[in-house]
């Protein structure tokens, strides 16, 4: 199979998420669920995704101190996710995408863009429903 009838297969897999984790005053899907339903899948079809921020690798393109916010520190950087199919590895799929993340510490800003951008990836790309409109 290429990389995209796999990645098919993954999506049907997938039924429907719930919205399990509350936090900063919404309820949405958490990550580990999201992983829980598409990791077993991606391992028997060997389909592996990677993250790569783009501007520069290591540190995000911006960090801006919020004065006067809880908040602290907003990282954002462009990015790229990409399929690749561990059989055949030059057969892959890259995405461009975005992460941003707000947090009191650059390093959990940094986190949160991270986890953040992932697991909205993961659910956009797939289509995946969830149990309320997000």
């Amino acid at each position: 199979m290429n990389l995209h009838e796999k990645l098919v297969e993954v999506r049907k897999s997938i039924d429907s998420f719930t919205k399990d984790t509350d936090g900063y005053g919404y309820k949405y899907v958490s990550g580990s669920q999201i992983l829980e339903k598409i990791k077993s899948k991606m391992d028997e079809l060997g389909i592996l995704l990677e993250q790569h921020l783009l501007y520069p690798t290591v540190i995000p393109t911006t960090i801006r101190t919020n004065k006067g916010s809880s908040s602290g520190y907003m990282i954002t950087s462009q990015m790229k996710m990409i399929w690749v199919n561990a059989e055949k590895p030059d057969d892959k799929i890259e995405i461009n995408w975005f992460c941003t993340g707000e947090q009191k510490d650059p390093s959990q800003a940094f986190g949160s863009a991270l986890t953040y951008s992932e697991r909205y990836f993961l659910l956009k790309f797939f289509g995946a429903p969830t149990d309320e409109d997000d």
